[in-house]
């Protein structure tokens, strides 16, 4: 059999008996009476049996909607993106590094035309720590600080994240020179040579001197107690260059107002100038290194002391209550500075210390001294808050700024 063939039918008849042929019932059909009959085609290709009969076709193109009717195969193209670089105007911030802007296109010709998605992303770097993104830096002189006994601008390296609103200080370094040998710095101008080995200033006027022997100390009792009558006490002495020891036990040292050491003197001795009441000015060379122990105790009348530019050391004690002082300046070849030396110190506004590195302290030496400000160099206020005992005025120590 064929698709589409018509065929003619068999119908099934009976026969019982002496009885003519007839159809049975119900009725029975088959093109081949079960397999029994041969097949006889009516039609092929027969349009009742569903054939439709093929026609040559005819053929055009038509342009279609190039966005929403497409397909792809081997000789179409698929959509293609790409990411296309801003110019440098064109820029956004990352924090505060300067980057270019890259836009997305998109092309549905084989990239022959592209169009923007309105998509953009952050591209490349254009540069770091840019001032269009808010970033600036400058360098700023807020203090000074000391190269040995010069004095320098100090330069804060600062940075800004927001425009200038704010700073912060990253870094410091020593700016320009501003004073060569600065007493600010510690300098102490050389002593003036002093020739004769002794001058003393009596209350009444009267000055008597002597000159340089071959003994370089002078010695109890060398220097009249009196001049003239017995209460025309000494009030001002000056010790020349050729003196290097001094022994003033027993002297009337309550009636000193003014004191000058020559450069002979190194060190000023255990008590030496303790409770003279009434000493106002002092003056030491620059070959002082040592100030021992209470050497100037209960002197209340004095209101400042210069040190030697290359003293080490303060031993303990050596200032307490010396109620008169107004201010004090450490120089910074101070290395070591003892228990109490300042205690009691009561009339001070401000103590300044020019060492980079803490001295060495002892307990209470900065103690009852009216809470006043500790000035140190701005690069080292942190070692000085942390360092010992230094640590116990770390509220009151701060950097130098004038």
């Amino acid at each position: 059999m064929s698709q589409y063939t018509s065929y003619y039918l068999y119908q099934k008849y009976e026969k019982r008996g002496e009885q003519a042929w007839q159809p049975v019932y119900p009725d029975v059909f088959s093109i081949d009476g079960n397999g029994t009959m041969p097949l006889s085609a009516k039609t092929v290709d027969d349009p009742e049996c569903g054939y439709t009969p093929q026609e040559t076709p005819i053929y055009r193109w038509v342009t279609m909607d190039i966005s929403t009717d497409w397909i792809c195969d081997e000789n179409c193209c698929s959509a293609a993106t790409r990411w296309v670089q801003s110019s440098e105007s064109d820029y956004v911030c990352s924090g505060t590094s300067k980057c270019y802007k890259e836009y997305e296109q998109e092309s549905m010709d084989c990239e022959q035309t592209w169009q923007s998605t309105g998509n953009w992303r952050i591209g490349s770097l254009i540069s770091s720590g840019s001032s269009d993104c808010g970033f600036f830096k400058r360098t700023v002189s807020t203090a000074f600080t000391c190269v040995g006994y010069d004095k320098h601008y100090l330069d804060e390296n600062q940075v800004s994240y927001d425009y200038g609103a704010t700073w912060i200080t990253t870094s410091t370094t020593t700016g320009d020179l501003v004073e060569a040998d600065s007493t600010y710095c510690g300098y102490v101008p050389p002593t003036p040579v002093i020739e004769r080995k002794w001058e003393v200033t009596y209350g009444d006027g009267s000055v008597i001197s002597a000159e340089c022997d071959s003994i370089s100390a002078i010695t109890d009792g060398e220097i009249p107690w009196w001049y003239k009558y017995t209460d025309n006490y000494p009030v001002e002495l000056i010790v020349g260059d050729c003196v290097s020891d001094l022994d003033l036990d027993g002297w009337h040292k309550d009636f000193m107002e003014k004191i000058t050491l020559g450069n002979g003197i190194t060190k000023i001795e255990y008590l030496q100038f303790s409770q003279c009441s009434k000493l106002s000015s002092f003056t030491m060379s620059n070959n002082v290194t040592l100030i021992d122990g209470d050497s100037f105790s209960y002197c209340g009348a004095l209101t400042g002391i210069t040190f030697s530019r290359n003293l080490k050391t303060i031993e303990g004690g050596a200032f307490k209550n010396c109620s008169g002082f107004t201010s004090i300046t450490i120089p910074n070849s101070v290395t070591s500075i003892g228990y109490q030396t300042f205690y009691n110190c009561s009339g001070l506004n401000s103590i300044i210390v020019n060492s980079s590195t803490p001295p060495t302290l002892g307990g209470a030496s900065f103690d009852n001294t009216n809470n006043c400000p500790i000035y140190v160099p701005a690069e080292s206020v942190e070692a000085y808050k942390t360092a010992t005992y230094w640590s116990n005025y770390a509220s009151r120590i701060t950097a130098i700024t004038s």
